[in-house]
């Protein structure tokens, strides 16, 4: 099942039929990138070789075998180079659609300089009658590729950055259900095709969860164990920040005090490795932009949430009791929660996509707001702000009810609350309800079939 990716195949297509001669696409693993690649090219051939983590000449060897059983070389032709493989390429009389997936493989054996100068001398010499797509997972090896100093800097025609799916395109593999459990589905296993394509549409939210998530055999457990972390150095200690951000924010000296970092900057560079791979964010209250103080960290994958959030420091338990047990005991009390948090980051998406949808005019920024009020002596935050053109902030309370409509008297207390906060201009304050609002003339309210029936920007 292919859902979603409309732009960026789109994007594939026009390069294909298109006069470029090299595309770059990465993003972190089960994201898609090979799927999107199949359906861009259709019925149109092409050669695709996954390198592997072997020397530079193995896997050129590799690769002129690979040629070689789709007719395009001879199977006497030798080489120890891609350069090589290339070259002989570049004299054909045919045009040849060219796939080098897992790309940083080949820095395994051999100097990253040395590899990405071959290929800069292949873009620049060798692609007269070759389409060249190099395709990664390791996302900060890939990103290093577009930096200036790098041989392939500006070496190439398009770049695709694939991100997880939407909760809106998701929602395309359990689109029977209702609003309220593609929520649920959504939050557990976030907007990774390779994950929700093991989702059983036919089966409610637990007994997927039991299937996938409490099952060591199963795929989903062995992608929020090890798969996802495959190309992290093993000194960065993954596990641990994992464990400490869970379902929440946290500052660098929070996760440095969680894992008994000593605090000589190293943990902030173990940090932003991770969000140059796509494991992690960083993310500023929108009221604090540019303050270092403020940043905050939190995991941006769903699925690997809900594992450290629930799975990971408990699996010996789950070992003894067996997944249902496990649920019953361990998560069922705490999925609401859980589910109520990632339905905030619903919510800030929806208010992102309107407006790149040239809806909400009057906004100019989207986030969480953090407050600090000293008369009262409290502080928190607002998970879901809107900043408006006359620089005041409109506020949005996100409530996951299953059943109950939200009533005007919690509006009103939900609307004091806010108003408490002495340092926050407030314009307004907007409710969304998974159960709906109570009808009233005094607040604003978006239904939760607005929210997911706006289209994908």
């Amino acid at each position: 099942m292919f859902v979603g990716r409309i732009k960026e195949k789109k994007r594939v297509e026009d390069y294909i039929n298109g006069k470029k001669r090299s595309l770059l696409i990465y993003g972190k693993r089960r994201v898609g990138k090979t799927e999107l690649i199949k359906q861009s090219f259709g019925n149109r051939k092409y050669v695709y070789f996954e390198c592997s983590k072997d020397t530079m000449n193995n896997n050129a060897k590799a690769f002129v075998a690979s040629l070689s059983s789709q007719g395009f070389i001879s199977g006497d032709y030798e080489t120890t180079s891609f350069l090589g493989v290339f070259s002989a390429l570049n004299m054909l009389n045919t045009e040849i659609n060219v796939v080098i997936d897992e790309y940083p493989y080949l820095y395994k054996y051999e100097d990253s300089k040395k590899v990405d100068s071959q290929f800069q001398n292949i873009i620049d010499n060798h692609l007269t009658n070759v389409k060249l797509i190099i395709c990664g997972s390791n996302v900060a090896v890939m990103t290093s590729l577009l930096e200036e100093g790098n041989a392939l800097f500006g070496r190439f025609d398009d770049v695709i950055n694939l991100k997880e799916l939407s909760y809106l395109e998701a929602q395309q593999f359990y689109q029977d259900k209702s609003i309220y459990d593609k929520i649920g589905f959504y939050s557990v296993f976030g907007g990774s095709p390779y994950l929700n394509k093991m989702v059983d549409p036919e089966l409610d939210l637990k007994t997927n969860i039991i299937n996938n998530f409490l099952d060591e055999d199963s795929p989903c457990y062995k992608y929020c164990e090890n798969l996802l972390f495959t190309d992290v150095p093993s000194s960065t200690n993954i596990n641990a920040i994992c464990t400490t951000l869970k379902n929440g924010r946290k500052s660098c000296s929070d996760i440095e005090n969680s894992t008994n970092s000593e605090k000589n900057g190293g943990m902030n560079k173990k940090l932003d490795l991770l969000i140059r791979m796509g494991l992690i964010t960083k993310s500023q209250p929108i009221n604090k932009k540019g303050n270092p103080k403020a940043a905050r960290y939190e995991l941006n994958d769903n699925a690997i949430r809900f594992f450290y959030s629930f799975v990971y420091q408990s699996k010996s338990i789950l070992q003894v009791i067996g997944g249902r047990r496990f649920f019953d005991e361990y998560i069922d009390t705490r999925l609401g929660t859980f589910i109520s948090h990632r339905f905030e980051e619903i919510a800030r998406s929806f208010f992102s996509i309107s407006v790149k949808n040239d809806r909400f005019k009057d906004v100019i920024d989207i986030g969480t707001y953090y407050y600090d009020d000293p008369v009262n002596k409290t502080n928190g935050e607002f998970d879901v702000a809107l900043k408006l053109k006359n620089g005041k902030y409109r506020i949005v309370e996100v409530k996951y009810y299953k059943n109950s409509v939200l009533s005007i008297g919690e509006m009103r207390q939900e609307a004091e609350q806010v108003g408490i906060i002495k340092e926050l201009n407030v314009d307004s304050v907007v409710f969304i309800s998974t159960s709906g609002c109570e009808e009233n003339e005094e607040f604003e309210s978006i239904s939760i079939d607005e929210v997911y029936s706006e289209q994908s920007e």
